[in-house]
């Protein structure tokens, strides 16, 4: 975790976007005694685990526990962030791969991305989660330049409540 970083992105004061990189902690200390691990979060970290809550799509764990791939948990994410208009707006092609964690040096030619990336993650979503995913690609000239994805809630199955066996069935409620 030490040597992890990532990045994001911030609007300077002149509303110019600034690239920004930084490591997870600033320090960690292992304490052999106790078998304990003291951490230290890198101040640029910590506007950013105090508004959790607030600030990203919240879902149940039981809905991705179902996924094979780490491509469909952040396919589901995305989508999920979309959640009230089913639908999400056309995501340029870099954004996209960026989004699920495909690197640039991978997959970079679209056959190879679409067959071990993207169907495998919308086939895996569509069979383990509780909605049903439908993409479509857009494009520039005869090059794919992003996606946009329509979704629906699937139908959840309706628990019948067991008839208690004191009351008459003819009797309405």
């Amino acid at each position: 975790l030490f040597a992890r970083q990532f990045s994001y992105q911030e609007l300077s004061p002149k509303g110019k976007v600034i690239n920004q990189m930084s490591r997870w902690v600033s320090q960690i200390g292992y304490m052999d005694d106790g078998a304990t691990v003291n951490l230290i979060f890198a101040p640029a970290i910590i506007p950013f685990i105090t508004r959790l809550e607030e600030q990203f799509t919240s879902y149940e764990l039981k809905q991705i526990s179902g996924l094979t791939t780490a491509y469909a948990v952040r396919l589901y994410e995305l989508l999920i962030a979309w959640r009230s208009t089913g639908k999400t707006p056309v995501i340029e092609l870099s954004d996209f791969r960026q989004n699920l964690g495909v690197l640039e040096t991978e997959y970079s030619r679209m056959h190879d991305f679409k067959k071990r990336v993207l169907d495998p993650a919308i086939k895996n979503v569509n069979e383990h989660t509780d909605i049903t995913i439908k993409v479509e690609q857009h494009k520039t000239g005869r090059s794919i330049t992003g996606f946009s994805f329509k979704f629906k809630q699937k139908q959840q199955p309706k628990i019948e409540k067991p008839i208690d066996p004191k009351r008459d069935p003819n009797t309405p409620d």
